[in-house]
């Protein structure tokens, strides 16, 4: 009886383990698959994956066998009915079976730590632990997935950023399975050859299928002869930090030329999600900004069709973008999805979106000379904000306006002091202040102002008047350490610091400019005035503000350093 259900449990082995691995063959070259497509030769490494393969499958029955040993010794000895021998029998036979499974489970393990380790790519670690992933030893399937999401691409100069393809195409793959913004069509004009497959091959470091107007596809591989554009997969990462689209096709798919470009990985196909054909033409708007040719494509044609519709005459946008086509472009922040020209104030990444070391370790010990006047000018309102701390915010403001120095003037002799106030701030807030010294002229309060020797009174009251200002910025910039700074530095809202944008902000969107430059790790928000280097929508090369009158590059160094002070010194 045992016999006999020994037999069978094999039998239901042999019969349905290789099921769950039917798309991944025992010799996966030297033949055609399923879509009839030739395979590449094999090659040493496919002798060793067959031979491991095997050593998997013999495993996985192994283990069956094991579990039906343990299942079969612990009945008997429930039915032995009180038979000491039976029952000390099967509990050796439980306890070999069990040893059994151990031994079973450890050769598992050290059999694929062993192939991951000496075969595996060495940036990436195989799951070689789930059950989709027995019978194979590389990365190379989309059923067997990486542990981890490869790492998100960071900024560089060009769409590609510097990454590297396999890295950019895992990206790709991962904001897909987390359905962020990136769907990839499983659709195809040439059956199973689609843009899924053609990103998983390439995440796995593989070169992708490639196809012809007659649905002739080459199967890429280690030894394809196709390189997708880089700039291409990282213009679509841009892309999909604001839209969300589907890639319906990359060198795969029936296209009308032999030589177009998605056959030499030069082009690629992407549907919006949106409905709205206004949003097509934003995007197209913004992968032209990125260098090639973006077009909506008309369906009879080819031919770009500038409204972007109606849908039963375009279906896609159709995106070229050869080798070196790709514009000069830089994210301006990290986490960003502000691009554009470089312009000289952000050469290497501009830090606008946290706090930055000034260099000079906020100057503690003079800014901590007037600690009693800032206190007393705070007086019993101790927040700017919620939040805020008034001494500590006003103390961070002196050490990056003044170093703590007074009688100092601004280098455009507009802002004095301690504080750098203006005379017409400091009449502003003269009454609420409790001043009483003649400030009605702007020689007056300059004059009164650059004192190099203020008493605390002084001090207390010029304080009282930088808190004032502070506080009316509150509304403009929000309660927000860096905001405010930029505020008070920028000309608040009268220059408008701290304003939306108009060459970053939603106004830009029809031309490809919208774009967040702080991403949305501190919230989804537009990009203000201040932090936009760009006097364009379209963020091209000689519209960079820094050189521009009411510019605010000062700004943009200044903001981060007091939020630094901020956080670090007071």
């Amino acid at each position: 009886m045992r016999l006999i259900g020994l037999i069978l449990i094999l039998a239901i082995a042999v019969m349905l383990v290789p099921q769950s691995a039917q798309a991944i063959s025992l010799v996966p070259c030297g033949r055609s698959d399923q879509a009839n497509t030739p395979q590449a030769q094999c090659t040493l490494i496919d002798l060793i994956a067959l031979i491991v393969r095997m050593i998997n499958y013999l495993i996985s029955v192994a283990a069956i066998v094991a579990i039906y040993e343990v299942l079969g010794a612990g009945w008997w000895i429930i039915v032995s009915m009180g038979d000491a021998e039976k029952i000390q029998k099967h509990k050796e036979g439980l306890m070999n079976a069990i040893i059994g499974f151990a031994i079973v489970v450890l050769a598992f393990i050290f059999l694929n730590l062993l192939v991951n380790g000496v075969l595996g790519r060495p940036d990436t670690a195989r799951r070689w632990w789930d059950p989709r992933c027995i019978y194979d030893i590389t990365t190379t399937r989309p059923d067997c997935p990486l542990s981890q999401a490869p790492p998100a691409p960071g900024p560089g100069t060009g769409p590609g950023g510097g990454n590297s393809i396999a890295d950019l195409a895992g990206f790709i793959l991962a904001a897909a399975q987390a359905n962020a913004n990136i769907i990839l069509s499983t659709d195809a004009d040439c059956p199973v050859h689609h843009a899924l497959g053609n990103i998983e091959d390439m995440s796995n470091g593989l070169a992708p299928m490639v196809c012809s107007p007659s649905c002739v596809c080459t199967r890429g591989g280690v030894s394809g002869a196709v390189t997708v554009n880089a700039d291409i997969l990282g213009g679509l990462i841009d892309l999909a930090r604001t839209y969300s689209f589907k890639i319906s096709s990359l060198t795969t798919g029936s296209h009308t030329s032999a030589a177009s470009a998605h056959y030499s990985g030069e082009a690629v196909d992407i549907v919006p999600t949106s409905s709205d054909r206004i949003e097509w033409t934003a995007i197209r708007s913004f992968l032209n900004a990125l260098g090639g040719q973006a077009i909506c494509e008309n369906n009879n044609t080819s031919a770009d069709v500038a409204s972007c519709g109606p849908p039963s005459l375009v279906n896609h946008i159709h995106w070229s973008l050869r080798g070196g086509e790709a514009a000069n472009l830089v994210t301006v922040a990290a986490n960003g999805t502000c691009r554009g020209a470089a312009c000289s104030d952000h050469q290497t990444n501009l830090q606008v979106c946290g706090p930055v070391p000034p260099g000079d370790g906020c100057d503690v010990s003079a800014v901590n000379r007037w600690t009693t006047g800032i206190t007393n000018g705070v007086g019993g309102a101790t927040d700017i904000c919620s939040g805020v701390n008034a001494v500590k915010m006003l103390k961070a403001i002196v050490a990056n306006e003044s170093d703590g120095v007074p009688g100092k003037t601004s280098f455009n002799n507009t802002s004095f002091g301690l504080f750098q106030l203006r005379p017409s701030t400091a009449r502003d807030f003269k009454t609420a202040c409790s001043v009483t010294a003649d400030l009605s002229t702007d020689a007056a309060a300059q004059a009164w102002l650059l004192d190099p020797n203020p008493d605390t009174a002084k001090v207390a009251a010029q304080a009282c008047m930088a808190a004032g200002l502070l506080r009316s910025l509150v509304s403009p910039c929000g309660c927000d350490v860096r905001q405010l700074a930029a505020g008070y530095n920028g000309g608040g809202s009268g220059q408008g610091a701290c304003n939306v944008s108009s060459n970053c902000g939603p106004a830009a969107r029809a031309d490809g400019g919208e774009c967040q430059i702080c991403g949305t790790a501190q919230g989804t928000r537009p990009t203000k005035r201040w932090e936009c280097p760009w006097d364009d929508n379209q963020h091209s090369a000689g519209m960079c503000n820094v050189t521009r009158n009411g510019n605010f590059s000062q700004t943009r160094i200044y903001a981060p350093r007091v939020e630094w002070c901020y956080n670090n010194a007071f």
